[in-house]
């Protein structure tokens, strides 16, 4: 990808954000933003299309996972919370999304997806992840109650993007 093509998909990132912002701010608030608004979720497909210009093949996520076998799979690690973008972005297919992992970048993408396993864990599941892999956070003063906000500093740290949709 030429310098010229990643600073248009940069500035159409800009552009869908600031799209976002300004829709949140006229109809008084992001949870003022009415059900299905079609302008603010074409702009968070520009935010997917834009990432997917600026990075290549960036992935993409979810934070909970509904079906029983998929969440129980993410938990257990035999399965990615991660996964390609679609081939047609619909409303609400991902939650957030993320350049690829690199060999630098590795390490974080491990952690977060350990707190992804964490918040779709049962109690069980959640205390041998804080007792393994994820006994880095269980040492952390912040750990009480404040998962999801961790989960999104891990995101915004590997230059993601969180996917809102109404």
């Amino acid at each position: 990808m030429s310098t010229k093509e990643k600073i248009l998909a940069a500035k159409h990132l800009g552009l869908a954000e600031a799209t976002q912002a300004a829709i949140a701010a006229a109809n008084g608030g992001w949870h003022a933003i009415k059900e299905a608004d079609e302008g603010f979720n074409n702009a968070t497909v520009a935010i997917v299309t834009s990432m997917v210009g600026l990075y290549g093949t960036p992935v993409v996520g979810k934070f909970n996972y509904y079906d029983n076998e998929v969440r129980k799979d993410i938990v257990e690690g035999k399965k990615s919370p991660f996964f390609a973008v679609p081939e047609r972005v619909c409303t609400a297919c991902a939650d957030y999304i993320l350049p690829a992992p690199t060999a630098e970048t590795q390490a974080d993408f491990d952690k977060l997806a350990g707190l992804i396993r964490y918040w779709n864990a049962s109690s069980e599941a959640k205390d041998a992840l804080l007792n393994g892999e994820l006994a880095w956070y269980a040492k952390r003063e912040k750990n009480s109650g404040y998962i999801l906000n961790e989960i999104q500093e891990r995101i915004s740290a590997l230059d993601g993007k969180l996917l809102i949709w109404k």
